[in-house]
């Protein structure tokens, strides 16, 4: 087939329809005949490679190309010659200066008689794919490589660098609340500090929870209520939304420009690969957030549960001791008592000194047995509506007295407050302890600050108790100007007889009854401590809503003379008690009968009731409480009146002693004076039937 056989198909083809659509195609088509020379090609390829039809006919690769990029061409056309098939390859090719990349189908020709006379390539210009491509294996390969602890700030740094973009972020829905939260941020290279970033009226509330959202240019006249944007001089956006693993919404990933941006698909392609990871990532950090958090409510719920089970354990045991204390302290002082009205005594002042010590004493002893009743809640004060503001300036006045003058003490007192239900006497000695203890921290000298005030508790925790702390109080707060107080003692200082004082200056129940009383009363306490710089005791009493005047009708303590008649049983299973009680009420003219144990007391009393004044029965007893005593005998001798006393009273049921038959209840140590006039009225009304 000679050359213008060849050249008239592809002329005639350029002349008919066919020729319009090749010479019009965006590809590069061209025809070499089977010793590689050009005998077509399109006006792309003359266009592409800056060659008239004229020159590129009749020449080879090898004229055109580089001889390593025409050597590859040659060996690909050969394989399609020698094989007879229609073959793909990737090949380059130098474009105006530039390396271009092709897609590049090539088939062999036939003639007529069946053999293959020249090889068509069609060429498709892939750079720009292949540049995306190989970016977007770059992302994947850099998603991979990054570590989760850096994960978030490196993300937002390589798409600031791959984009080309002035901004990058991810951000975080904030929980109940119309803002982002930047989990990592970057501008100009430069990572940012986190930030918030409001929803309403930004670009960002049209991705969370939706789609990837875009705005190429004119950001500004779009959204001109973004102080961010309209700060940073921004003029494009693109965000793409995350989601949990749940589908709920997370937060977006999201970049700005100062200038419009370019192909979008690819930006959202990128920031979407971007997204699964990031999105993994932000669920898990909130997961363990979630987890911390409930492992620290955790700990936090067992250090209350160990806390209120050690201050019960100690309550109890205080109350234990307090209660057989009380039991030998009545013996004590009644003895006393007994001792001073001898005629031996009247004549004999040395003695009569001794006695009264003894009694003064006595006296302290039963105040410290209170503290402890306290602290264990054995014995409860009587509540009544209380002024914080006009209670504390009579309480500063009285406590000024016990203060060295090189303590100044100053009262912030807010007017007005709201009463609290407190008993005020309780109230006081828990100021007066802390503000003893204060003396005693600021060694003598400093500056001692009462301050009363309504407080809003939300995540306070009570240092005594451990408990979580909120609601309305009123907070009374105790400060002062010493050396704060140490962590090892700020563990264990509302224990009773704990102290740091010196031996013989502190009993260690002053902090314990504070807890006590406070807790009685449905309070907290607050402690803030700084090494060198003092320390802050606030005591917070719930708010009164109601408060109401509350009047208590006045006693008479007299005591008529010591002179009565009848027989009275003594049940109580502490001899020294017993026997106490059996020699009072034998000086005071009674006939006495003892029992140390209650059955026995039980069934005199049923056969010998009718013969009684009253009996007077320990509330405590084994076997048999006083108040099941009581019940039993009112079966079978509903009359005969029983008096119950006992170190713990508050811890009797008054309804069901009232039931019971009991006709009143004292606590130890016996006051004489009220036991004695009980007594009284009791022989006065039975001698009237």
């Amino acid at each position: 087939m000679s050359q213008r056989e060849i050249l008239t198909p592809f002329h005639l083809a350029n002349e008919s329809g066919y020729g319009q659509i090749l010479q019009n195609t965006l590809a590069v088509i061209y025809v070499r005949d089977r010793q590689g020379r050009f005998i077509f090609a399109n006006q792309r390829f003359l266009e592409a490679f800056d060659i008239p039809l004229k020159e590129l006919l009749g020449k080879t690769c090898a004229d055109l190309f580089p001889a390593d990029i025409a050597r590859q061409y040659e060996k690909n056309d050969r394989r399609v010659l020698d094989l007879r098939e229609v073959m793909e390859f990737e090949e380059t090719a130098p474009v105006q200066g530039q390396e271009r990349t092709y897609i590049s189908i090539k088939f062999p020709l036939f003639d007529s008689s069946g053999d293959v006379f020249a090889l068509c390539g069609i060429s498709t210009d892939i750079t720009e794919r292949k540049k995306k491509e190989n970016l977007l294996y770059d992302v994947a390969v850099k998603l991979c490589s990054i570590p989760d602890e850096s994960l978030f700030d490196d993300v937002v740094q390589y798409l600031s660098e791959r984009l080309g973009v002035d901004f990058a972020m991810v951000g975080r829905v904030r929980p109940d609340s119309p803002w982002v939260q930047t989990v990592a941020a970057c501008e100009r290279g430069q990572r940012l500090e986190s930030f918030d970033y409001p929803l309403d009226g930004t670009p960002c509330a049209e991705v969370i929870g939706r789609e990837f959202y875009c705005v190429p240019c004119d950001l500004l006249q779009r959204y001109p209520g973004d102080n961010m944007l309209s700060h940073g001089g921004y003029e494009s956006y693109a965000g793409y939304p995350l989601y949990d693993s749940q589908g709920a919404p997370l937060g977006l990933l999201a970049v700005t420009h100062r200038t419009p941006l370019r192909d979008i698909s690819f930006i959202e392609s990128i920031l979407k690969i971007f997204s699964l990871r990031v999105a993994v990532a932000l669920e898990r950090q909130q997961v363990e957030a979630e987890k911390k958090a409930a492992e620290a409510e955790r700990k936090q719920l067992a250090r209350q549960l160990q806390q209120a089970q050690k201050m019960e354990a100690i309550g109890q045991l205080t109350g234990g001791i307090a209660h057989d204390f009380n039991n030998l302290l009545t013996g004590v002082m009644g003895y006393i008592s007994l001792a001073q009205e001898q005629p031996a005594c009247q004549h004999d002042p040395k003695l009569q000194r001794y006695l009264e010590r003894a009694q003064a004493a006595g006296r302290k002893a039963g105040e410290l047995i209170q503290q402890m009743l306290t602290f264990s809640r054995g014995e409860h004060g009587e509540p009544r509506a209380v002024q914080v503001s006009q209670l504390l300036p009579e309480f500063v006045t009285l406590m000024e007295a016990s203060l060295p003058s090189s303590i100044e003490v100053q009262l912030h007192n807010d007017p007005g407050l709201p009463a609290v239900m407190v008993d005020p006497l309780h109230l006081e000695q828990v100021l007066m302890n802390l503000c003893i203890n204060a003396r005693d921290a600021m060694d003598g000298s400093g500056r001692l600050i009462l301050r009363s005030r309504r407080l809003q508790c939300r995540h306070g925790v009570c240092e005594s108790c451990q408990q979580s702390v909120h609601g309305d109080f009123i907070a009374i707060s105790v400060g002062d100007s010493g050396s704060g107080i140490a962590p090892n003692v700020m563990e264990r200082m509302f224990e009773p007889f704990y102290s740091t004082k010196d031996t013989g200056k502190g009993s260690g129940m002053g902090l314990a009854m504070v807890h006590g009383i406070v807790h009685e009363y449905g309070g907290h306490v607050l402690v803030e401590s700084q090494a060198g710089k003092g320390s802050v005791f606030t005591v917070l009493l719930p708010v009164c809503a109601q408060a109401a005047a509350q009047l208590s009708a006045p006693t008479s303590t007299a005591t008529p003379t010591r002179v009565l008649r009848g027989k009275v049983l003594v049940v109580d299973d502490q001899p020294v008690v017993s026997e106490f009680m059996q020699d009072l009420l034998q000086d005071w003219g009674l006939e006495v009968v003892v029992f140390n144990q209650p059955q026995p007391a039980l069934a005199f009393a049923v056969a010998q009731g009718d013969t009684l004044l009253a009996a007077i029965v320990d509330y405590t007893m084994p076997r048999l409480t006083g108040l099941e005593w009581a019940q039993q005998v009112a079966q079978q001798q509903a009359g005969l009146p029983v008096l119950l006393y006992s170190g713990y009273r508050e811890e009797i049921d008054s309804a069901a002693a009232a039931r019971a038959g009991v006709r009143d209840i004292l606590r130890k140590p016996i006051d004489e004076k009220q036991l004695f006039q009980w007594l009284r009225n009791l022989a006065e009304t039975k001698s009237q039937r």
